[in-house]
């Protein structure tokens, strides 16, 4: 995923020339990538969440 974002970055900027599809596969990538994830997360009993921002704010912000 970060492969296909970084392709397009640089074929936007260095050789001005946008290419179509890397956006799609970097969705479709990530949309694999939390299907593995949660299946493996059902069979332990946890939940997948994105919680990057709470771990950085304080404690009485993050609720």
């Amino acid at each position: 995923m970060v492969a296909s974002i970084l392709l397009q970055v640089v074929c936007r900027y260095v050789f001005n020339a946008a290419l179509p599809w890397p956006e799609e596969v970097a969705r479709a990538l990530m949309i694999w990538m939390m299907a593995l994830v949660a299946a493996q997360a059902y069979r332990k009993g946890m939940f997948v969440s994105i919680d990057m921002i709470f771990n950085y704010l304080p404690h009485n912000v993050a609720g």
